[in-house]
């Protein structure tokens, strides 16, 4: 289930009014609804992409990515539409929206996954306010297993984009099998100073200490 609830502003020490605008329920045919993001369109109205899945409810379960829309600021929502129809052996999920500065394009980013070996980040991109999206762009080179969580992906001031991942290495050979998922994970960053044509990673990364 997920629950889209729109917050009124808080003004000093007034009470927060909350109102569940819409109720994503699972049902047969659409198990689970989760990982989503927002973006704001040229024209006011709010742009909702979220992984809908259609083959269970575990994260390695068929799913898509589909968008709805709002024009009355969040109080009612248009039907859903497909955004990315499953492209990977597994599937798509965890989406992030951002306007990028510069062209003012919106960008799309999100998980294409194949096995519990191979889960990749990948971009579109819209300049038509999320109408139609481009071809697929691959983000990261290196093979494995890279978790991005949905609304993660930030841009700076200086237009460089900053990607959070969890690198997840393998504990055995088949690549379908929960066996060989590890699930302790290794912080790093992917940045790109030219809008995502292009990423390198971070020197730095994170690890818990043994």
């Amino acid at each position: 289930m997920l629950p889209l609830v729109l917050a009124g502003l808080l003004l000093a020490a007034a009470p927060v009014d909350s109102t569940v605008v819409l109720n994503l329920e699972p049902s047969p045919e659409f198990p689970r609804h989760s990982e989503g993001a927002f973006a704001t369109l040229a024209d006011g109205r709010i742009l909702f992409v979220y992984t809908r899945f259609t083959g269970g409810a575990e994260d390695h379960s068929s799913a898509d990515l589909v968008g709805m829309e709002s024009a009355d600021g969040g109080q009612t929502w248009g039907p859903p539409r497909v955004v990315v129809a499953n492209e990977g052996r597994s599937n798509v999920m965890s989406v992030s929206l951002l306007r990028l500065a510069g062209s003012g394009r919106l960008a799309l980013f999100y998980l294409l996954k194949n096995s519990f070996q191979d889960c990749q980040p990948y971009l579109r991109y819209s300049s038509d306010e999320g109408a139609t999206w481009s071809e697929p762009r691959r983000c990261g080179r290196a093979p494995g297993y890279f978790v991005l969580n949905n609304d993660r992906v930030i841009q700076l001031r200086s237009g460089r984009l900053v990607m959070p991942l969890g690198y997840h290495r393998s504990r055995g050979e088949e690549p379908d099998s929960w066996t060989s998922f590890d699930g302790r994970a290794i912080a790093l960053w992917l940045l790109s100073d030219d809008e995502g044509a292009s990423w390198r990673e971070a020197r730095t990364w994170w690890a818990l200490p043994v």
